[in-house]
């Protein structure tokens, strides 16, 4: 049993993580948090997640007991969080963009934003892991996920390919 936890659990896609976690046979759910919602039942906040009795906890809270932390925050808060959960040995999935774009240059440009673990990127993975796991290494700490994930993830089934090359 994966023990995860979920920094950002309130917002857009910490809400889906919620949801699909419910159902998922090998994962606990050890952790939730939220800014906005902090101190309150899951279930209250959420009514139709009846799976969860949890309280959310502010998303400064130390991780402890999980083996695998989502961060659904905004890009600042993933690149001040990464560093250290990588250091307590957790491994991240991160939905920001913060780990997408290797180049530090490229990532200020975009993002408007100076990269405050800029020796991280080589080690992040990006990608679609359900159609391409085995090109992607297991041992990585930290991969990131785009947000738009679920419209091409729809695409491959169709046998739509195109040519996918590196992010700068």
């Amino acid at each position: 049993m994966v023990r995860i936890g979920i920094i950002g659990a309130a917002g857009l896609s910490g809400r889906e993580l919620l949801y699909l976690m419910e159902s998922h046979d090998e994962a606990s759910v050890e952790l939730l948090t939220s800014s906005k919602y902090q101190g309150k039942k899951v279930n209250d906040v959420f009514p139709e997640l009846t799976g969860y009795n949890q309280v959310f906890q502010p998303n400064d809270i130390k991780v402890t007991g999980c083996d695998l932390v989502f961060l659904a925050i905004p890009n600042q808060a993933s690149l001040e969080r990464v560093p250290n959960l990588l250091e307590q040995g957790v491994r991240v999935i991160d939905l920001s963009g913060a780990f997408r774009l290797r180049d530090k240059e490229v990532f200020s440009k975009f993002y408007k934003l100076s990269h405050s673990a800029p020796e991280l990127l080589e080690e992040a993975v990006f990608g679609l892991p359900e159609y391409f796991k085995r090109k992607l290494p297991s041992k990585t700490g930290c991969k990131s996920r785009m947000l738009c994930y679920r419209a091409l993830r729809g695409l491959l089934p169709l046998g739509i390919t195109w040519k996918i090359r590196s992010a700068p």
